[in-house]
């Protein structure tokens, strides 16, 4: 016996007394282990012995099982133990151990990427993508699922082309949009030949279910019938049998036919509640029977089987359960006169609502869509174009190699013939080169269009950034980008008495620089999502803390950016700011005062310190101006020497007294002039807010 295959089977000898007492299933997995006559048989069936122990719900056991063969084969069988890391990786997803299953898929995409396995780095990105939807970072979860079918499609392995295109139907059915859910799943279905297996039947409900969501109930009723058929003679499709009764269930609902789905969903519950099914999503069905009860009048059943639902979301800690069950809260307690509580929840149903499904983020998901859509139609299109270019040069060379027949032939008598030939091949070449000219000439415009496409997208970032109120004091902000796109953003928000306003420069500028910022802009939102009002320290910190995880999830990185933030009370005029790197000028009583930014990035440091909160009591007709340093290090003037700050603070100073529009206008036309006929060197932002 060879030493590997000796090695697995004493792993076997030592686990056969746990596989002793389970069911007559795994008893014949075993048998068919003992008749594996290779080491890949061995890992197949090993692998499937683990499969199986996962299925009943004993995960740690089956994570053990799938380490032996890591632990075995990891030389001999490094591709195959990559898969067996992705098989580990999903049993921490489904016990939702997210940060588990992440260390796994980083190490998948290390040595993936080692070995050049393509399949390998697909599954990860395909884990990162489950993750993302599960905890409701759609644009993050969409992102990933395109990413891994690309490489699904290069490798032309339909299977998980199939797989993929089912996960992106999920993660637009969360976010509401129908029409893509539907849009995937049929692909999904066209790619499943299998008629008769659970994918199959999966991606009926679903679509059943998307249908629903877009008031088609005839199409939805039709497909939830194929999957109560299958039922009728697969008992293990038991979760996709209840789920399209609940959809029916919903459908009988909107119809108000409040009775018909009262039964389905008791059906439902019945099922469910079912110890011996380990079925335990009963959120949703609860809530939508709490409901039902709001609509008989029954406001203590209501409000019973809405507490119940609500639990249930809570104990799952599925954020679209949590949503729904929110809402329904609402509406019964509402219908109940108890208007306090239907308060409460409708708060909690808004600001979760708000971090879950944001507009901006809807409109970058539909983007990263819209891209990948059409990348796929330029690659078949460039495929088609190389295969008709083979088939001309094919035919040439048959005219070519039938040419020199002839030369040779009639030899020098028809010398002139060849040079007459050759000449025309000439014409031919030039010919083409002017039309791969003219590709690249119009490749070139395409980059420009979707660059300039980008700055569209960042503009409608910003003008959202570009806080107008009736209680915010006179302010303007001067915002001119470097390239198309720019590196530098400003930002605010209005939360109780308080206006928080931002001036950041990220690192480098164009397009680079602009990832930062959607990627700062994005995160400052989210940061304050929470009720809590929070210092712009304690901010900065989080925003750092955020930036080197994400950034450092491709390896150590000095991107970042040097910000300034001002947090501003709008009833007693107290200001509370922070800074990383860049500082807060304002002016009291005709002099201009600074207060200095700590000497470190919203980046990765060596030795990170808590950011400086200063506090300075405001008094009407001061002015304060947070900006980036692309003003002050522009170079220009007659001797094309720098800008300076020096410069900077007495312009400032000798325009303090004008209306604000009017200080805007000067410093443009103060830096436009200085630049000259120079290149601007940075992206310049400067905001100035007059206290009233």
């Amino acid at each position: 016996m060879p030493r590997v295959a000796k090695c697995f089977f004493i792993l076997f000898l030592n686990s056969i007394a746990l596989f002793s007492q389970r069911d007559k299933h795994l008893d014949s997995l075993i048998v068919s282990y003992t008749k594996a006559v290779s080491d890949t048989d061995r890992i197949n069936k090993y692998a499937d012995i683990g499969m199986y122990i996962a299925s009943t719900g004993n995960v740690t056991e089956a994570i053990t099982y799938y380490q032996k063969i890591i632990n075995t084969f990891s030389k001999s069988y490094p591709e195959k133990c990559i898969d067996t890391k992705n098989k580990i990786a999903f049993c921490y997803i489904s016990s939702e151990e997210y940060h588990k299953a992440d260390s796994v898929i980083q190490l998948m995409i290390a040595e993936s990427t080692k070995l050049n396995y393509q399949k390998g780095i697909g599954l990860a990105y395909r884990n990162l993508g489950l993750i993302a939807v599960y905890t409701g970072k759609y644009k993050e979860g969409v992102a990933y699922h395109l990413k891994a079918l690309d490489i699904w499609e290069k490798i032309k392995n339909k299977k998980l082309c199939r797989v993929s295109n089912s996960d992106l139907g999920i993660a637009f059915f969360y976010q509401e949009n129908y029409k893509k859910a539907v849009y995937y799943w049929e692909i999904a279905l066209k790619l499943n030949f299998d008629k008769t297996s659970l994918d199959y039947i999966s991606d009926c409900t679903n679509l059943g279910q998307a249908y629903v969501g877009s008031s088609d109930y005839d199409k939805a009723t039709a497909w939830f019938k194929k999957t109560i058929v299958y039922y009728a003679t697969h008992k293990n499709s038991l979760t996709y049998y209840t789920n399209a009764l609940a959809g029916i269930a919903n459908i009988e609902f909107k119809k108000k036919n409040y009775v018909q789905a009262l039964a389905h969903y008791n059906e439902i519950i019945k099922l469910r509640e079912d110890p011996n099914t380990r079925n335990n999503d009963l959120a949703i069905t609860y809530l939508n029977v709490s409901l039902i009860y709001g609509e008989f009048g029954k406001p203590k059943e209501a409000i019973e089987y809405g507490l119940k639902g609500y639990q249930k979301a809570l104990e799952s800690e599925d954020k679209n359960e949590l949503l729904h069950a929110y809402e329904n809260l609402t509406a019964v307690y509402a219908k109940a006169g108890n208007y306090e509580k239907a308060y409460d929840f409708s708060q909690l149903f808004k600001t979760l609502k708000d971090s879950l499904s944001g507009i901006e983020s809807q409109k970058q998901i539909n983007e990263l869509d819209k891209q990948y859509q059409t990348e796929k139609k330029e690659k078949e299109n460039q495929l088609l174009n190389k295969q008709l270019e083979i088939q001309q040069i094919q035919g040439k060379q048959q005219q070519f190699y039938l040419l020199i027949s002839v030369i040779i032939l009639v030899l020098i008598a028809f010398l002139s013939i060849v040079l007459y030939n050759q000449n025309k091949q000439k014409q031919k070449v030039n010919l083409k080169l002017e039309v791969k000219n003219k590709i690249i000439e119009e490749q070139h415009k395409d980059i420009i269009d979707s660059i300039n496409y980008a700055k569209r997208i960042q503009q409608a970032i910003l003008k959202e950034e570009e806080h107008v109120s009736a209680h915010l004091p006179p302010h303007f902000i001067l915002f001119q980008p470097k390239d198309i796109v720019s590196g530098d953003f400003y930002w605010a928000l209005e939360k109780a008495e308080y206006l928080y306003v931002t001036a950041a420069d990220c690192t480098g500028h164009g397009v680079p620089g602009a990832f930062l910022t959607m990627l700062g802009i994005s995160y400052l939102n989210e940061i304050n999502a929470c009720e809590e009002v929070l210092t712009p320290a304690d901010i900065l910190y989080q925003l750092r803390d955020k930036i080197v995880k994400e950034l450092s999830r491709h390896g150590t990185t000095k991107d970042g950016m040097d910000i300034s933030m001002m947090r501003l009370n709008l009833k007693t005029n107290e200001a509370m700011w922070a800074g990383a790197f860049n500082p807060l000028w304002y002016i009291e009583n005709g002099t201009l005062k600074e207060i200095k930014a700590n000497k470190q990035p919203i980046g990765y440091v060596e030795d990170p310190q808590p950011f400086t909160n200063h506090t300075l009591n405001l008094k009407a007709n001061d002015t304060v101006y947070l900006f980036t340093d692309g003003f002050a290090d522009q170079f220009g003037g007659a001797k094309g020497k720098k800008y300076k700050y020096k410069q900077l603070e007495e312009n400032l100073l000798a325009n303090s007294h004008k209306p604000l529009d009017e200080q805007k206008q000067f410093l443009q036309n103060s830096f436009n002039s200085w630049k000259g006929n120079l290149e601007q060197v940075d992206d310049v932002t400067i905001i100035g807010i007059k206290i009233a």
